[in-house]
């Protein structure tokens, strides 16, 4: 029954590209996709599975028309039922079967699905990028040159029907997309936050206990406006924590949680006009990749996992400009965010350096997997062998740049001799960092102020949301002091498996055997080269 659809990032990856190269964006609709799939005979030959045989019963009331269609006038409902042949809307696999159908139809075409999303199409012509488009299921958003939309819709109009095919102004998975006269893109839920209604129930009044546990209506109610507010965290980044906050107690609210519930609904509803804003890069650059990570060690008293929040943000700037030390150095680029999350550790964390360090090694794993698919965006789809190996090498075009707000991971990250730090557990985190730079999968290790720390409102409730704001509003700014690092030279990691099997063993006795002779007393070497 799986029936994959693309994720949110790819979805934002097609308009920051968009953007990017000044093209129009477009959605486009197929009616009655579930009708359009692959017959259960095809899917049986594509998947290699058993075929399925699905039957179903009409209504009584519907037999007489049925009678009336050539084929069905001796239909005795007491002793037949109707069969299919391929599956239609209401069932299960109803989805899959689409989905197969639109993936061999753009395969013909010669589009290709990128090795990370394969919901994520492109078609390279030449090596040069034509078109980009994602889908969930029946709903395609797509931009490219100059006719590419048109010819893309006029070859799935030969399959499926008339698409329902809209420019520029339009709402896809929930999400208004319109594209304003100077380039910028802008995604907003404008319409559906003010639409959000506020529970009230009275089980929750004023004068309620606040760690009364809540009824069942009331919980339900929670339940149920705490899912529907969810949904805003696709645009509403600076809302993603208190949103996460609240779903930690869906099980067993209180009226204490069922109150802020309604405050964030009531704050929500007054800056419904925040929205994500794609801006045009100067000089159409591509850019590079800066990931922005932060952490909060106060934790749950009953698993100790600590908050990680962290956004990834393209940034219009080459990272080969970025200075070593800066002071009070405000710098302001444009920037489209691409993902962004604020979800709990999966680690037990006993110290802010631990949880600071393992959201950095989160949000680089995080990094690595969009740096691959905006590489596949500009220069077509990798093999996973090529994808294997590009994750060794750090060879994608869209370089990239870890920043932290923790000094005291920077500097255990850049010593020039790493040391085990006080939690033994954590010395193999801090050496994955330093081989991520010394390879170049990192090109830039960043310190900025915590001031200046952009994901700071994605872990803490009580801070103050300008920095996020301004990504929000594609703009990447700091004001004051950080600090970069990159190491001298890049190295390779050493290949340990290829050393080992080419050891000799005889070799190995004959140096055991000439170390047991030697003979070292204190006076034979100075102590400072014992």
């Amino acid at each position: 029954t799986y029936a994959g659809t693309a994720t949110r990032f790819a979805q934002r990856a097609v308009v920051s590209e968009a953007v990017i190269r000044g093209w129009d964006v477009a959605t486009a609709d197929i009616s009655k996709a579930f009708l359009q799939g692959v017959s259960y005979k095809e899917l049986a030959e594509i998947t290699g599975e058993p075929e399925r045989e699905v039957n179903f019963a009409l209504p009584p009331g519907s037999i007489p028309i049925l009678q009336k269609v050539d084929g069905f006038k001796d239909f005795n409902p007491f002793l037949e039922v109707c069969h299919c042949d391929k599956p239609g809307t209401g069932l299960v696999d109803a989805p899959r079967a689409f989905a197969l159908k639109l993936t061999q139809v753009t395969d013909k075409l010669g589009i290709k699905p990128t090795s990370v999303d394969d919901q994520l199409c492109v078609l390279h012509k030449e090596g040069r990028l034509v078109g980009i488009f994602a889908k969930h299921v029946d709903d395609i958003k797509m931009a490219g040159e100059k006719g590419f939309v048109d010819w893309l819709c006029a070859e799935l109009e030969k399959t499926f029907g008339k698409l329902k095919l809209e420019w520029n102004d339009f709402s896809n998975c929930g999400i208004h997309h319109i594209k304003l006269p100077n380039g910028t893109v802008e995604h907003d839920q404008s319409d559906f936050i003010k639409a959000l209604k506020i529970p009230s129930h009275p089980d929750a009044e004023d004068h309620a206990p606040p760690e009364r546990i809540l009824g069942p209506e009331s919980h339900t109610l929670y339940q149920s406006s705490v899912g529907a507010v969810a949904f805003c965290a696709l645009t509403r980044v600076d809302a993603a924590v208190i949103i996460v906050a609240l779903q930690r107690f869906g099980h067993a609210p209180q009226v204490q949680h069922f109150k802020r519930l309604r405050v964030l609904i009531r704050w929500l509803q007054a800056t419904a006009h925040r929205k994500i804003v794609y801006r045009p890069f100067a000089g159409r650059s591509v850019g590079h990749l800066r990931l922005i990570s932060d952490a909060a060690f106060r934790k749950e008293d009953e698993d100790a996992h600590a908050l990680k929040g962290a956004v990834f943000v393209r940034v219009d700037e080459d990272p080969t400009s970025v200075l070593p030390h800066a002071e009070k150095a405000t710098r302001k680029h444009v920037c489209h965010i691409i993902e962004y999350y604020s979800r709990k550790q999966r680690h037990v964390t006993r110290s802010t350096f631990g949880a600071e360090l393992y959201a950095a090694c989160d949000a680089a794993d995080m990094g690595m997997l969009l740096a691959q698919l905006l590489h596949e965006i500009v220069f077509g789809v990798d093999t996973f062998s090529r994808a294997k190996q590009r994750r060794e090498e750090g060879t994608w075009a869209i370089p990239m740049s870890l920043s932290v707000d923790a000094m005291s991971v920077f500097a255990a990250v850049t010593a020039s001799q790493i040391k085990i730090p006080a939690e033994k557990a954590l010395w193999s985190h801090v050496q994955y960092l330093r081989e991520l730079l010394d390879i170049r999968v990192l090109l830039w290790l960043v310190w900025i102020d915590t001031r200046d720390m952009h994901a700071d409102g994605l872990t803490k409730g009580s801070v103050e949301r300008t920095a996020l704001q301004a990504i929000m509003n594609g703009e990447y700014m700091t004001e004051h002091e950080y600090k970069a690092w990159q190491p001298r030279l890049a190295r390779r990691p050493v290949d340990v498996g290829t050393k080992i099997d080419s050891v000799d063993t005889n070799d190995v006795d004959d140096l055991a055997d000439a170390m047991s002779k030697m003979k070292v007393s204190d006076g034979d070497v100075p102590k400072s080269r014992l």
